[in-house]
């Protein structure tokens, strides 16, 4: 993996009551926040695994309403080490070296923190580009195409994984925002004594127990499993569809309910 994913590490899979309380201390995560955020937070952590992804989510909020330490604590999922500080990706790369990575994190998380465009109108309009870029490559699971030296074509690079994005801002564009489901945090919607104690629970590991344990579940059924969500994902689809404003939404919010 590319040195800004080497902290992803999943540890053997526990099993008896060291699993039961990792999968207890996940559930808690629920409870840092409102359910419309921590809700769609949790089912992507396991969605993610079963692959074949085809949307982003992306938290927007305020300076200092704590987008970067939940997002970490999604993250941490899948490495104890990945915390707010030590995040995979930020919108400050370029867009190509974010490519790679969401090329490399193949059915993981992958954060990319801090989407604020600053500075003058040129500045803001290439952030929005960048932007632009990486998330409709998420939504057509589709790389670009680039060429050789020689004149011949290199392998295109498609996501493979979920993008979990943080920022002030919301990406721009009406194409754009329909491949991403936008959480919005208030600054007083979480709750920091319970945050803390998922940090805790986060760094200690039980977040990436409870993942193995899962992914060492699916294992031996994988290909079966997956015939079963893709069977009931356009169920969940048509129930969402009674409140969504977009036609996409609803396929997202299927696929969330799936991890679930």
């Amino acid at each position: 993996l590319p040195g800004a994913l080497s902290l992803l590490a999943l540890p053997d899979p526990p099993a008896g009551e060291e699993l039961a309380t990792a999968i207890r201390a996940c559930l808690r995560l629920a409870d840092v926040g409102p359910d419309h955020i921590t809700i769609p937070l949790l089912g992507a952590v396991y969605r993610a695994v079963l692959g074949d992804i085809d949307f982003a989510i992306h938290l927007a909020g305020p300076t200092g309403a704590g987008k970067s330490e939940l997002a970490a604590l999604v993250q941490q999922h899948f490495g104890p080490g990945l915390d707010a500080r030590h995040l995979p990706g930020s919108w400050s790369s370029t867009a190509n070296a974010l490519e790679l990575l969401a090329f490399s994190a193949k059915d993981a998380i992958l954060v990319l923190d801090d989407f604020a465009p600053s500075g003058d109108q040129a500045d803001a309009e290439r952030a929005h580009r960048g932007a632009d870029r990486v998330l409709r490559a998420q939504g057509n699971k589709s790389g670009r195409l680039r060429m050789r030296a020689d004149g011949t074509l290199r392998a295109a690079k498609p996501p493979r994984g979920l993008l979990v994005s943080t920022g002030e801002d919301v990406p721009r564009g009406q194409s754009i925002r329909a491949r991403i489901l936008t959480c919005e945090l208030g600054p007083h919607d979480l709750d920091w004594s319970r945050v803390t104690a998922a940090q805790n629970d986060a760094a200690e590991g039980r977040y990436g127990q409870a993942l193995s344990g899962f992914v060492a579940w699916i294992a031996p059924q994988h290909d079966g499993l997956l015939e079963s969500v893709h069977a009931f994902v356009p169920r969940l689809r048509d129930r969402a569809a009674q409140s969504a404003s977009h036609r996409r939404t609803p396929h997202i919010v299927g696929n969330l309910a799936a991890g679930w």
